[in-house]
């Protein structure tokens, strides 16, 4: 490993060196492309280059890639796709990539851009960490969907029985009252599963159900909570 270092220095190097620009995420891709991936090949023609390496370098692009703003601060696209939906961002991305889906369904073609492919990676580590915080219930599955607050039981582990499998958590929520009303699930229900439930705060104001990222407290994703 230590005979190929000379590899990760030079692509750090070069990164290093075009931190500080101001360049747009188009001129990220193109230096990503011309500069950066040319400098691995060379030595992969002459030997076997260690996966860990090949690790190391695409970590090195990809934290390279997410940088965001003078701040540094680190800005998932995945989550932006996911949330961001009146932006101009949104809009490109989802005419080209997911025009009848969303970037959770989106599946991967064969002319998607490097920065395509990247995000498309990036969602698997967003989907393990995605958590539906209830509103009024109407987009969630009630089995199926991660939308318990136990972080050791996000979703209900008991058989789903057949009729319920496409029922959404609005209908265990008294639109009256806007309280739980488990009473026509209870009995397919584990004892622990339905306390949880009951133990979820519900919005007297109709609110929307979220996605939410469960690994930091406001909800909002990070790069480093998810690390």
């Amino acid at each position: 490993m230590q005979s190929f270092a000379y590899i990760k220095e030079r692509v750090w190097s070069k990164l290093q060196g075009w931190k500080e620009c101001l360049l747009s995420q188009a001129g990220q891709e193109v230096l990503l492309k011309a500069m950066v991936q040319a400098v691995p090949p060379y030595s992969m023609s002459f030997f076997h280059v260690p996966d860990c390496l090949c690790y190391d370098l695409e970590g090195l692009m990809r934290r390279f890639w997410w940088s965001h703003g003078d701040d540094k601060r680190k800005i998932c696209w995945v989550w932006r796709l996911q949330h961001e939906k009146h932006s101009l961002f949104y809009k490109v991305f989802q005419a080209k990539f997911f025009l009848t889906s969303t970037i959770l369904d989106a599946k991967e073609n064969s002319w998607g851009s490097y920065a395509w492919r990247s995000i498309l990676w990036a969602r698997k580590v967003i989907c393990s960490g995605l958590w539906w915080r209830i509103g009024d219930g109407s987009q969630v599955k009630i089995w199926g969907d991660k939308w318990l607050t136990d972080p050791h039981l996000p979703k209900l582990i008991s058989p789903c029985p057949t009729q319920l499998v496409d029922c959404n958590v609005s209908r265990i929520i008294d639109s009256i009252t806007k309280s739980w009303n488990i009473d026509e699930i209870k009995s397919f229900l584990l004892p622990f599963e339905a306390k949880a439930i009951q133990c979820i705060p519900l919005s007297f104001q109709g609110a929307r159900d979220t996605m939410i990222w469960y690994a930091s407290q406001d909800g909002a994703f990070s790069v480093r909570s998810a690390y």
